[in-house]
């Protein structure tokens, strides 16, 4: 029963590349588990160690209950709390689990890694069949390649596989890692993502252990990126012209219809902002996009308005939701495990809610399973642990911070 608790936390790091979708039956059977070694206690519990803030997850579900209490879409707002369980769950299963059994960080690495992989070659292999037999070689990038995961998401994954690959002792591993993340942030187009993964090879580049990892990334980024960016980086500069004020036609009676990711992102982030500043103590958890769409069509953003857009920022998103108070909490809560990450020299932690802050920019994360599983998940997975209480593998052997790439 020990191994199997063990091995759940793994398999769920593992499943989160896959789909966006697998890490439901993982997270049944963990949850079954952690009932049955409740009811059979598979041997002598142990103390629970756990990283700093480990409850945040219970305040940020606890905003989102106390909002449907100013929500009018009930249904919406219901089907929020059913949704976001996990950042109520999450917390519950890793202290019943880790009462049990250690997990090490290398463990949970070494699952993530698995996944990676998996989603590369399952990825890869799809664009090699669509180009070899029907010419089709749009699968090597973005949305084709990342397959039934949102490109971002995707790139977000890479990003923090990135970042353990390059705190990992072992220098060919963290170069073959590097090279690999570096080649799928570039193909995924996101981005985000470019970005991401220009930080994390840059600082390995700059401050790091492994220097050489980190060029063999970012140059591997940068010619995956060159390959296929340049229709992106098109998109991304004509979607800072078309976001402009919409231009609305007297005579003809017409509104101009906006699209692309950019010139979408834009309008929706202006839109949550007058939201906001309409609404300083949030509309509820379940009026959220209706007090966007509104807000769409008061201003001729028809593309947004007919496709029900969030507000693609997960800062705005709390912030029309839940006001001042759900903005300076989301800040404080981010900002306060990056600074203890920091002061500890922790780099999984560090690189995982950095990453969190940044996506957090350009993606309404708490919106869909990919974003607040994975937060749930992370911020216990790779969270700061309270000094001297990071823990090792069975062997007890270092976790993969051991050629930390903060210098």
């Amino acid at each position: 029963m020990k191994r199997w608790l063990a091995a759940l936390p793994v398999l769920c790091a593992a499943a989160f590349p896959l789909h966006p979708r697998a890490t439901t039956p993982v997270l049944i059977l963990w949850g079954v588990s952690v009932v049955w070694a409740a009811w059979r206690p598979p041997g002598a519990a142990r103390q629970v160690e756990r990283p700093f803030a480990w409850w945040a997850g219970w305040i940020q579900y606890a905003f989102i209950a106390l909002g449907l209490l100013a929500t009018e879409d009930m249904d919406s707002g219901w089907f929020a709390l059913e949704v976001k369980i996990s950042l109520f769950l999450l917390p519950l299963l890793w202290s019943a689990t880790t009462r049990w059994v250690d997990i090490s960080r290398t463990r949970l690495a070494n699952g993530l890694f698995a996944g990676l992989l998996i989603s590369a070659i399952w990825g890869a292999g799809n664009a090699l069949w669509s180009s070899a037999v029907m010419g089709d070689h749009s699968g090597w990038r973005y949305a084709e390649l990342a397959g039934a995961m949102h490109p971002t998401y995707s790139s977000w994954y890479w990003a923090m596989g990135a970042g353990l690959w390059l705190s990992d002792a072992g220098r060919n591993r963290a170069a073959v890692g590097a090279v690999v993340a570096g080649l799928m942030l570039g193909l995924l187009a996101s981005k985000a993502g470019w970005m991401a993964g220009l930080a994390v090879f840059g600082w390995a580049v700059v401050k790091g252990g492994h220097r050489w990892a980190g060029a063999l990334g970012l140059a591997s980024l940068v010619l995956a990126g060159a390959t296929v960016g340049q229709g992106r980086a098109l998109e991304w500069l004509e979607g800072m012209q078309e976001a402009a004020p919409v231009e609305v036609s007297a005579s003809a009676g017409e509104v101009e219809r906006k699209s692309g990711s950019t010139a979408g992102r834009l309008q929706s982030w202006r839109a949550a902002w007058s939201v906001m500043q309409e609404h300083p103590w949030g509309v509820g958890t379940g009026d959220v996009r209706s007090a966007l769409v509104s807000e769409y069509r008061k201003v001729g953003a028809e593309y947004a308005a007919e496709h029900r857009m969030n507000a693609h920022n997960a800062y705005l998103e709390v912030g029309v939701a839940f006001g001042v108070p759900g903005l300076l909490w989301l800040v404080g809560w981010w900002g306060s495990v990056l600074v203890v990450a920091w002061r500890r020299r922790d780099v999984p932690a560090w690189a995982f809610v950095g990453l969190a802050m940044w996506m957090g920019l350009t993606e309404s994360t708490f919106e869909l399973q990919s974003g607040v599983v994975w937060m749930a998940f992370g911020f216990w997975a790779w969270g700061p642990m309270r000094v001297g209480g990071v823990r090792s593998d069975a062997s007890g052997s270092k976790p993969p911070s051991a050629r930390p790439f903060l210098g």
